[in-house]
């Protein structure tokens, strides 16, 4: 599996190292606007590499968005707009509410978009769909 983590600071890095460390990811690539935070998370062996947004996006597996809670809105609205219904995109900010109602509006592609407190779909075949199963 193909991980990208957003954000290399604290709770991104150490979300990168326990990927690695448990060897649950074949290849973890960090998306990082410091630049010296990104060569020290090379160093450190934190991520695998570190790429440009556009590109860590463009084959990953799971992107995980490791960036202060106001930011999440808006990367998270241009990420979602450009991956496949195969890639996988979470936050690891603490509050969610806002955030998911902000997103789900914002998005092109169909989407479910859940968090602590709610579940939004986004495409109506896959919201049908949970509710003939009972969800």
């Amino acid at each position: 599996m193909r991980v990208v983590v957003v954000g290399l600071g604290l709770i991104g890095g150490s979300f990168a190292l326990a990927l690695k460390d448990k060897n649950i990811a074949s290849s973890v690539v960090g998306v990082e606007a410091n630049a010296n935070h990104a060569q020290l998370a090379v160093k450190l062996g934190l991520v695998d590499s570190v790429l440009p947004l556009n590109e860590a996006v463009e084959g990953a597996d799971l992107i995980a968005l490791a960036v202060p809670v106001d930011a999440i809105p808006q990367l998270a609205i241009k990420i979602l707009n450009r991956v496949t219904a195969n890639q996988v995109v979470i936050d690891m900010g603490s509050t969610k509410g806002e955030q998911s109602k902000i997103t789900a509006c914002n998005i092109k592609y169909d989407s479910v978009v859940v968090n602590d407190t709610e579940l939004t779909i986004v495409n109506k075949d896959a919201k049908s769909a949970l509710k003939s199963n009972g969800i």
